[in-house]
C-alpha cells in the first residue's frame, strides 16, 4: 500500500476487508483547504482484503469519515455535504444530502 497519500479514513468490515478513504488525489492532506476553495471531487474510496487492493469509488468529494455497514461503507463527502452508502461493487446510495454543514 505505498504510495498512498491524503488518507482520511479507515474501517475494517465484517469480512476482515479494510476500506481507505483518500480525501484528495489532487492535494496532500495539508492542503485540504485549496482542495475545499477549488471544490474538487478528487478522492477515492479503496478496500483492501485476501492481499488486493481494489478502488471501489472515485470522484468523492473528499471523503472523510468511514463507517463499514450492511456489506458496504457510509461515506461522509464533506465537499458534498452529505452522507453516502457505497457496496463493494460501487453502487451508491445516498442516505443524507444538503447536510447544514460539512461532515
Amino acid at each position: 500500500m505505498a504510495g498512498l497519500g491524503c488518507i482520511t479514513a479507515l474501517a475494517c468490515d465484517e469480512e476482515g476487508g479494510l476500506w481507505i478513504a483518500i480525501g484528495s488525489e489532487a492535494n496532500p492532506f495539508k492542503a485540504w483547504s485549496r482542495d475545499f476553495l477549488e471544490q474538487r471531487r478528487a478522492g477515492k474510496l479503496l478496500r483492501w482484503a485476501g492481499g488486493q487492493l481494489v478502488t471501489v469509488a472515485e470522484d468523492l468529494g473528499f471523503p472523510w469519515g468511514l463507517l463499514a455497514r450492511d456489506g458496504g461503507v457510509i461515506v461522509s463527502e464533506a465537499w458534498c455535504k452529505r452522507l453516502v452508502w457505497i457496496n463493494k461493487s460501487g453502487q451508491r446510495r445516498v442516505l443524507v444530502d444538503d447536510l447544514p454543514g460539512y461532515p
